[in-house]
């Protein structure tokens, strides 16, 4: 009687997770992109659209990422998380479930600042603005080079996404990008 042995787990690894769903994951932690974000929002009922690009530097860890959308999010997040905390000990120790939540509050917005401090101080911004007057749309800032920076940046993370770049090539042109960007003295930038 001859014996057959069969290799299990032969061919090539798979992943454990879809593409999809590690992009997925990676937006909800990291933020929108790897080099940045840009954010888009009527500023006052006069101002019809102002738009911010924030660009991080090239290189910046998935760390570093983690904790400036900690930042970003912990406001709504940290929200939530005190209502809990007094839903939770407000029935039986009302001033315990408020402290309780006002301390996690604050505890949460000293993390997230002091942990994200040095890339917020080292990200480079530009900001522009379209605003309404006398109903002619005036617009403040360089649309143009943002338009052209928010095309490129497109372009480059459809790349990244559909693997068509290597991760050193991507990073060049973010660099890139980075430093063609004025660098803003960090004690007339807020709210990053």
């Amino acid at each position: 009687m001859r014996r057959t042995f069969v290799s299990v787990g032969a061919g090539a690894p798979r992943p454990a997770h879809s593409q999809t769903v590690n992009e997925f994951a990676r937006r909800a932690a990291e933020g929108p992109a790897p080099w940045g974000r840009i954010l888009a929002w009527p500023a006052s009922p006069g101002l019809w659209e102002r738009t911010r690009l924030t660009i991080y530097p090239p290189g910046t860890s998935s760390v570093d990422r983690r904790s400036l959308q900690f930042t970003h999010t912990w406001p709504v997040v940290g929200v939530i998380v005190g209502f809990a905390e007094m839903g939770a000990l407000g029935h039986l120790f009302p001033v315990m479930g408020a402290t309780l939540a006002a301390l996690s509050y604050l505890a949460g917005l000293w993390f997230g600042l002091h942990f994200s401090r040095d890339l917020r101080r080292r990200t480079r911004t530009m900001t522009v603005a379209k605003v309404f007057i006398a109903g002619e749309m005036v617009e403040f800032g360089d649309v143009h080079r943002l338009e052209q920076i928010r095309s490129r940046l497109a372009d480059l993370e459809s790349r990244r996404l559909s693997r068509r770049i290597d991760p050193a090539l991507y990073e060049a042109e973010w660099a890139e990008i980075f430093y063609s960007l004025p660098f803003e003295d960090p004690a007339h930038v807020s709210n990053r």
